[in-house]
């Protein structure tokens, strides 16, 4: 799996509408090559060392890449053969067996139908292998086993051992129950297309177990160094070059101590390939497939690696997970709120420069601002919110990330912000849908007082990152469309906020609110760059990217 340029294919999962941001953030942090993208997973190669790769902040797991190809086209139900769910299938382990002809049910050959009383009756002369009585065809008697001199005479001169012959209404045939017509075996069918389409070439897995176990190698080593590592940058170049020399050799170390490893599947269907198939069948039926072939060893709760199966429409994609948990698990976040590579994906449509002052003025947990401090080392962040609660966390979360000094946290209303016309660079905020979290604001009444504020504190040029709601997204289209702000809504809410705000923002309130009130009246100044989809799991959301013009059109 490792090229004689030391690159190494890799795939990522991200979230629907996150694939193209991945493809740029792979492209440009990892100088990546072949990079396509699927719905919902980004392929590419690259030479980076693995500590570098797992640095991706779209992403939201990472795997080694094993295959990539369109589906096969397996029968539509792998299990058939067995026919678990089918009363009218053959089973050679069921108690019911089937008579094609009488079209009726045998419970372990101890009951036969009369087609003249159209009833079920007791066969007392019915072969069991458990019955000590064992049937004399020669003699029609039923003697016991071992042999006695007591025999019993059956009351009828026609004898037929059921064992073999049921009674047909329609016919004089007899048809043997032990030896029905077999159903050609689907599972046997699959398990072979699998092996051959799936599991493929063993020396493709050889390698790819190879790579994986340097890259483990890799890993490890680069963890137990710790800070060392950041300390000797320059031995950490020489390191990365002698990483690709190395590859090969940690390999085969690893995979000699690896040649028979524990494994376990994890399959995903998706289109119609779910509608067929199982997706606990398939991965039942793909790990006795890697099993037999491979000659690897199934574990289901401490496995050495993890078999990942990707099968929809369009693609089968086959990989193994390099890390046990998520890149999207941020360390240095102790009270989650908004999913991280939303967060980030927001500080990526904004060019946050050095010394730029950047606003979240409904800051929750401080999310999003957090998310841009990894980015931007020199910028100044201030956060705001109504509530002390999400303050607390969002001070807590600051503290676990090392960022006391470079973060300012305000409890104010978004109505009211406590700031001068033109002070910040970049505003970046998630207005509540009121799904997740309560809140106690009508955000379909207050947004155009939010988007006011927002508008007035932003310098000429700076840029306004939004994530909506659909209803949001909806509202405030119209809202920039119509390029007019209704500022009634805005002053009873403002008036009421400026009485529970701080001194400094009675200060500053007094020589601003003629400007405000002025700057409502105006056409708006913000302009639409871009909107993007993206899925926040139970519904989706919309960023929208404005910037600041430094003349109000007319």
């Amino acid at each position: 799996m490792v090229e004689v340029d030391g690159s190494v294919q890799y795939y990522c999962t991200a979230g629907s509408g996150m694939e193209a941001v991945l493809v740029d953030e792979v492209k440009r942090k990892l100088e990546a090559t072949e990079v396509e993208h699927i719905p919902g997973r980004v392929f590419f190669r690259c030479s980076s060392a693995l500590q570098e790769v797992i640095q991706l902040k779209s992403a939201e797991r990472l795997f080694l890449l094993l295959r990539k190809s369109l589906p096969s086209s397996l029968p539509k139900n792998p299990d058939s053969s067995q026919y678990n769910h089918n009363p009218f299938q053959y089973h050679h382990n069921k108690p019911f067996q089937y008579n094609p002809d009488s079209s009726q049910y045998h419970h372990n050959n101890s009951f036969q139908y009369n087609p003249d009383s159209s009833q079920y009756t007791t066969n007392p002369y019915q072969y069991h292998r458990y019955n000590p009585f064992q049937y004399n065809p020669d003699s029609s008697q039923y003697t016991p086993t071992p042999p006695s001199t007591t025999t019993t005479t059956p009351s009828s001169t026609t004898q037929t051992p059921l064992s073999t012959t049921t009674i047909t209404p329609s016919s004089t045939t007899q048809t043997p129950l032990s030896t029905p017509p077999t159903p050609i075996s689907t599972t046997a069918k699959t398990t072979s297309m699998i092996q051959q389409s799936i599991v493929g070439n063993p020396d493709i897995w050889s390698q790819a177990l190879s790579t994986w176990a340097a890259l483990q190698a890799e890993l490890n080593d680069s963890q137990g160094r710790g800070q060392k590592r950041k300390r000797e940058e320059e031995e950490d170049k020489d390191e990365d070059n002698e990483r690709k020399e190395s590859m090969e050799e940690k390999g085969e170390s690893w995979g000699s101590s690896l040649k028979h490893p524990t494994f376990r599947v994890s399959c995903r269907c998706s289109g119609a390939v779910a509608r067929c198939c199982n997706s606990q069948n398939m991965s039942r039926i793909i790990g006795v497939a890697i099993s037999r072939q491979l000659g690897w060893k199934t574990d289901l709760r401490e496995p050495n690696l993890e078999v990942n199966v990707y099968m929809s429409d369009d693609h089968c994609v086959l990989g193994i997970p390099l890390l046990r948990h998520p890149l999207a698990s941020r360390s240095y976040m102790k009270h989650t709120g908004l999913r991280s590579t939303i967060a980030w994906a927001m500080t990526t449509f904004c060019p946050i420069q050095e010394s730029s002052v950047v606003l979240d003025p409904m800051c929750g947990v401080g999310t999003i601002l957090l998310e841009a401090a990894q980015e931007c080392p020199n910028a100044v962040f201030i956060g705001m919110d109504s509530e002390e609660a999400q303050l607390q966390k969002a001070a807590e979360n600051v503290e676990a990330a090392g960022q006391e000094g470079r973060m300012l946290l305000v409890q104010s209303s978004c109505m009211a912000i406590p700031l001068p016309a033109g002070s910040v660079d970049a505003v970046l905020c998630d207005l509540p849908f009121g799904r997740k979290f309560s809140c106690s604001t009508d955000m379909t009444t207050a947004l155009p007082c939010i988007l006011a504020e927002m508008e007035r504190v932003l310098r000429q040029g700076g840029y306004l990152v939004l994530l909506l709601s659909l209803q949001l997204s909806a509202q405030i289209k119209k809202l920039i469309k119509s390029n007019t702000l209704n500022p009634e809504p805005c002053t009873a809410s403002r008036d009421k906020e400026s009485h529970d705000s701080t001194h400094s923002m009675n200060a500053h309130s007094s020589k601003t609110d003629e400007h405000r009130d002025t700057e409502r009246s105006k056409l708006s100044s913000l302009h639409l760059q871009s909107t993007h989809r993206v899925s926040l799991g139970s519904t989706d959301g919309v960023i929208h990217t404005y910037t600041k013009t430094d003349h109000v059109p007319c």
